[in-house]
């Protein structure tokens, strides 16, 4: 793969990924639009779609789109540190932008919706009832189980059926997890969005929960580890060498 392919790749998989997620949390959420009550189950289905769609643009670098993946795939051997960093990178710009259209195009519900924790819950997961251990935990399990469901996924060979499968996994994980945490499962798309929140203008907006912000951030990246590290487990007790570089 080449820098410029990889960059592409993943700034616009993860700017379509945060832009359409972002935009159902906003839709389902804020005053002023069609869809009321705050739909979990639209809400799922909007985000595995939204990850369909960007893992399926972002299919030239392996569709990464999270960092936890980035980070799974260069600890099998599929990438190099350097290509590591710069999924990283441009996994981070494309959120940003995303984060930028979504705050300009929903700017009057925004202005309209005078309920703060409304407003974070389109840009930062919130969990439904704080209790950190048992939130740490839940990310670190839902994780765990993306990034299990990714490597099968990689190593069976879906290829190009690989998106549609790991929207499956996300929507999975939404109906079955994701009513504790918000189900994060991915730094850049809680992390990048409640910076946005705190430095830039945004109308209504509350104070930023920085005390919950390392539970989306360190909790996936634990799972992460964990399922890499099983994964590994696996390929040593079947000795067949590592089945990511065949």
């Amino acid at each position: 793969m080449v820098w410029w392919g990889i960059a592409l790749s993943e700034f616009f998989g993860t700017f379509f990924l945060i832009l359409l997620g972002l935009g159902i949390n906003a839709d389902s959420t804020l005053k002023g639009t069609y869809i009321k009550n705050n739909n979990w189950l639209l809400g799922s289905f909007g985000w595995a779609f939204a990850y369909f769609i960007g893992g399926s643009i972002a299919y030239y670098s392996g569709g990464n789109i999270n960092p936890i993946i980035s980070l799974s795939i260069w600890l099998t051997d599929q990438i190099t540190f350097v290509q590591f960093l710069d999924y990283i990178f441009f996994q981070i710009l494309g959120a940003f932008f995303a984060i930028v259209i979504i705050n300009f195009l929903y700017w009057d519900q925004l202005k309209k919706t005078d309920d703060q924790e409304r407003i974070a819950n389109v840009f930062y997961t919130i969990p439904a009832i704080k209790d950190y251990k048992f939130n740490f935990l839940t990310e670190i399990i839902a994780s765990f189980v993306l990034v299990t469901a990714f490597l099968s996924s990689v190593w069976y060979g879906f290829n190009f059926f690989e998106p549609l499968f790991m929207a499956l996994v996300v929507f999975a994980i939404a109906l079955s997890l994701g009513g504790l945490t918000g189900y994060a499962i991915n730094p850049t798309r809680d992390i990048i969005p409640r910076i946005y929140h705190s430095l830039f203008k945004i109308p209504n907006k509350g104070k930023t929960n920085w005390s919950y912000s390392w539970v989306p951030t360190i909790g996936p990246i634990i799972g992460s580890l964990l399922s890499t590290g099983l994964i590994w487990i696996i390929i040593e007790i079947i000795g067949e060498g590592n089945p990511f570089n065949n």
